[in-house]
């Protein structure tokens, strides 16, 4: 699905690379940096929800020095509201700041 959207705004097929095994936003900057690293890339654009950008950047600074600039996507469920934030949308922001305790906790965010 990503790739499919890059190539229709027209990034080349064979510039797309993409890290498919991890199961959470820590797994995947670890991957992702270990993916930048081993083709010499020395920053990458981050591209994620507007829910878990603050999370995502906060770990991304944490486990890796290459830097990162985050792309908020702009079509989200974040973005919808006509008066005030819907019940999942409140949940969706009570996840993620539960999610950036539980990593701080962890040690993956400083």
């Amino acid at each position: 699905m990503v790739r499919e959207l890059a190539v229709t705004l027209g990034v080349p097929d064979g510039a797309i690379v993409l890290e498919t095994q991890a199961a959470s936003t820590y797994q995947n900057v670890v991957f992702t940096s270990r993916i930048l690293e081993a083709h010499g890339w020395r920053s990458a654009l981050l591209v994620t929800s507007p829910y878990n950008t603050r999370r995502a950047i906060l770990t991304w600074q944490s486990q890796t020095r290459i830097p990162v600039r985050p792309v908020p996507g702009t079509q989200s469920q974040f973005y919808s509201h006509d008066r005030g934030a819907s019940l999942e949308q409140i949940h969706g922001l009570l996840h993620e700041y539960s999610a950036i305790a539980v990593y701080w906790w962890r040690g993956w965010i400083k």
